[in-house]
């Protein structure tokens, strides 16, 4: 557990499709933001987890 927390992946979440690409969307906590597929950041519009359908990404 201690190795995972480390990883700093906790508290995010992100999905990929089908060819291993990360989805448009990503979340780090209750925050979520546009990303490309190699999962950076693009933009600085967020949105809270709520309402991560409303991005137009």
């Amino acid at each position: 557990m201690y190795a995972y927390q480390q990883s700093g992946a906790i508290g995010r979440m992100f999905s990929c499709d089908r060819f291993g690409n990360y989805s448009p969307v990503g979340c780090t906590g209750s925050v979520c933001y546009c990303q490309d597929r190699r999962g950076n950041r693009i933009g600085d519009t967020t949105v809270n987890i709520g309402d991560s359908d409303s991005l137009n990404c």
